[in-house]
């Protein structure tokens, strides 16, 4: 029997992981290509022969993955074949370090898994050389639903008019806040139906924030990491009308110069350097806010829908509320951070890869999105899923407002799809953090655009290139 993963087993795992899938992939050499391992696992004996009567078909699954999480998937490996005999799904597992140059060689050599796990920052790339195979005809075929997805995550995985992929995770942003830390010092709780803008954040942060006599923080009004691939500052951006990167024009030019980008860019650095609400994050610390909300000190936290998984066994009371808006537009846009399986273009059994896929994004109670939802407590992007298992007993038990996370997937931004994305937002941050170093906001935002600007002329995206 599979032991499920309790939410303190996971806090370890996720950081882990966590850390791997904010940055670019690894760039270690690559290794050679495995030998192809002996299926292990024992399965039940197929209800029905195959067709012909021969043994089934092999079907290779790839997915980067920890010890923690092998077990689980490994069971819903086995349930596809046992209600199945026309193919026999083998896992193989990788551990993120290896994971990406095991699936840059198995491309080199032609002989990729036939389902391979991508992410929001790469898929894109393995789209423009070729490695993914679109599955508009066999969703025609089968006549299948796309609308058990958020639509969010359909356009997501939407590339050229053609698509791409069926979800592993997807995540979204929300307010979390300490209620017991809001109680102890007086402070009336953020509006659980979103009715507030960024001043109204700043003007609750503040609120929470006290010092010590020596100056420092005794506790801190929010949580701040100028990161540019999700999260408050890329939120922020997004809900002012502004963007990343002109990809109307061909992906060449870093637009978070331009007025709107910058206004929402200054207001999230003001909230450490002029409004001293926050105490920032090195850039280079990825996942920072797990250990500064953990440690009860911290009033407000604006980050990924997800971060459920490492915040569950924190020692404190809190729930969550909708981001706030800007006030220029009146509007919020939530980071979507979609993780996504696909069909290699070299895939050697594509009807096989298809079945299987179809099974990862079922809605029975044994399938995949099931599994992540109930015992690995990870957002799925099939709705129903989500409101079935994601996080319901320990929701119901701390009278935590999950439907605002459910919500939040109604205003999604979309990726930037470019082929150097992975390599062009992580110094974006990297400069603008310089800000809390001592650098002028207005000069650490030109040094970041000129630094993507120079990314961008290194690594041009092909012409004609079409993400969406």
């Amino acid at each position: 029997m599979t032991k499920k993963v309790s939410r303190r087993e996971f806090l370890r795992l996720s950081t882990a992981a966590g850390v791997g899938a904010m940055l670019a992939a690894c760039g270690t050499k690559a290794p050679g290509p495995a030998k192809p391992a002996a299926s292990t696992g024992a399965t039940a004996a197929p209800t029905t022969a195959p067709s012909g009567g021969g043994a089934p078909t092999e079907v290779r699954y790839a997915q980067f993955t920890a010890p923690i999480w092998e077990p689980h998937i490994q069971k819903y490996v086995d349930e596809h074949n046992k209600r199945q005999s026309k193919y026999k799904c083998k896992f193989e597992p990788a551990p993120w370090g290896t994971y990406w140059p095991n699936v840059q060689t198995s491309l080199a050599s032609g002989n990729p898994a036939d389902v391979t796990l991508l992410v929001h920052f790469n898929m894109d790339k393995y789209v423009h050389d070729g490695a993914c195979a679109p599955l508009d005809d066999f969703v025609k075929k089968d006549n299948f639903d796309l609308s058990v997805f958020y639509p969010s995550y359909v356009k997501h995985v939407t590339m050229g008019g053609k698509y791409y992929g069926i979800g592993w995770s997807i995540d979204s942003s929300a307010v979390f806040w300490n209620k017991d830390l809001f109680e102890k010092m007086e402070v009336e709780a953020p509006p659980l139906g979103g009715n507030w803008d960024w001043q109204g954040y700043v003007d609750t942060a503040k609120k929470i924030t006290s010092l010590k006599s020596d100056g420092s923080f005794d506790t801190v009004g929010t949580t701040l990491w100028l990161n540019m691939n999700c999260d408050l500052p890329v939120d922020a951006l997004y809900s002012n009308g502004g963007d990343q990167i002109n990809a109307e024009a061909g992906f060449t030019k870093t637009l978070i110069g331009e007025a709107k980008a910058r206004e929402a860019i200054k207001w999230a650095m003001n909230l450490g350097l002029t409004e001293k609400v926050a105490q920032a994050s090195n850039p280079e610390h990825s996942n920072p806010w797990i250990e500064q909300w953990n440690s009860g000190r911290y009033g407000l936290h604006w980050g990924f829908a997800n971060n459920m998984a490492n915040f569950a066994e924190a020692p404190f009371k809190f729930d969550v509320v909708p981001i706030p808006v800007s006030p220029s537009t009146k509007v919020r846009k939530s980071t979507s951070n979609p993780n996504t399986f696909t069909m290699m273009a070299k895939a050697k059994n594509k009807e096989g890869a298809w079945d299987f896929l179809k099974w990862l994004a079922s809605e029975d109670d044994n399938a995949p999105p099931a599994v992540w939802a109930r015992d690995i407590h990870s957002l799925s992007p099939v709705k129903s899923v989500n409101q079935k298992f994601w996080m319901k007993q320990w929701a119901e038990e701390k009278g935590f407002e999950r439907q605002v996370i459910f919500d939040s997937f109604n205003d999604h931004w979309r990726y930037p799809h470019f082929p150097a994305y992975a390599d062009w937002y992580i110094p974006l941050g990297e400069e603008l953090s310089m800000v809390f170093q001592g650098k002028d906001a207005d000069q650490a935002i030109e040094d970041a655009v000129k630094r993507g600007d120079q990314i961008l002329a290194e690594n041009p995206t092909p012409q004609g290139w079409v993400a969406a």
